[in-house]
């Protein structure tokens, strides 16, 4: 299959995320890279903020969200949904900055975005696949937080922890979302 076939069926699939929609802070960074004649996303992420629960098996399938926002959060959402979660596990804080997967043309192409990328400040960006069927491109922020804050159905830290914690989070969301508007305006020039 061509290159534009594969961006028209890509792009008309229904957006398989839990939220079901594009993220309104990287929206503009996603409509443009497909505009492009020679570009398409085939996913992304504004940065978000999330508590998950990990069991003692500590397998990814069997993790699960309690709490998932893509905008600054309050210390009290924070702790009570941390309340509320019936459970034993595990509970981890995680902040995670954003993240773009894009399909390019050519090897040219996939490699002047990532030079993009990386000129904007987006050091981890780079090819991520490189076949006759598909050349694509991972752009990842590295503003990161992952850390365990409950476990047995109680809080295994301060709540001033937490507070500061959730303070820090948005910080790095606030700063995630600088990089994507960089990213955006160097795109311009693509």
């Amino acid at each position: 299959m061509s290159f534009d076939n594969n961006k028209k069926m890509a792009l008309s699939k229904q957006d398989k995320s839990k939220k079901g929609s594009l993220d309104a802070p990287i929206a503009g960074l996603v409509q443009a890279i497909n505009a492009s004649p020679d570009l398409y996303t085939t996913s992304s992420c504004s940065g978000r903020i999330v508590l998950l629960t990990q069991p003692m098996s500590a397998k990814k399938d069997q993790s699960g969200w309690i709490f998932a926002s893509h905008e600054p959060v309050m210390p009290a959402d924070v702790l009570k949904a941390i309340r509320l979660f019936r459970g034993n596990d595990a509970v981890w804080f995680r902040m995670e900055g954003f993240i773009l997967h894009a399909c390019c043309r050519t090897i040219g192409d996939a490699a002047r975005l990532v030079l993009l990328a990386r000129d904007a400040g987006i050091k981890r960006s780079g090819i991520i696949s490189a076949t006759d069927r598909k050349i694509s491109v991972e752009i990842i922020d590295t503003e990161r937080i992952d850390c365990p804050i409950a476990a047995d159905g109680r809080l295994a830290v301060s709540e001033s922890y937490v507070q500061w914690l959730v303070e820090v989070a948005n910080q790095k969301l606030e700063r995630t979302r600088e990089k994507i508007k960089k990213v955006k305006e160097a795109f311009a020039s693509f």
